[in-house]
């Protein structure tokens, strides 16, 4: 029995569709998860502060990702290796000395033109 090599690699969604028809089951992407339990708490009468509410709402409105949102329940390691790799940039950023004298005129606000 000779088995023959598929030409092409399937895509993700082309094996998702295949595993369906199959009749597997598939997980939830983590970000549905995440608004099932958020709408549950919801429906509890539970209400998030609001920045977090602010944020949610820019976000699902198609606001786009903030800095601040990317920054949300990370680790102090995390922060502290992300400012650690930021002193480090500034550290590598060559400085410039300036020269004892600007060659630039002198302005002068008491003269009139």
């Amino acid at each position: 029995m000779v088995l023959d090599r598929a030409e092409n690699v399937p895509t993700r969604e082309e094996l998702i569709r295949g595993a369906l028809r199959a009749g597997a089951t598939v997980a939830a992407p983590p970000a549905d998860d995440a608004a099932r339990a958020l709408l549950r708490a919801l429906a509890r009468g539970e209400e998030p502060d609001r920045k977090l509410r602010r944020l949610l709402l820019d976000a699902l409105s198609g606001g786009g990702r903030t800095s601040a949102a990317e920054w949300l329940g990370t680790t102090l390691e995390e922060r502290g290796d992300a400012l650690k790799d930021l002193l480090l940039l500034a550290d590598a950023v060559p400085v410039r000395r300036r020269p004892k004298t600007i060659d630039f005129p002198r302005l002068d606000s008491t003269r009139s033109p």
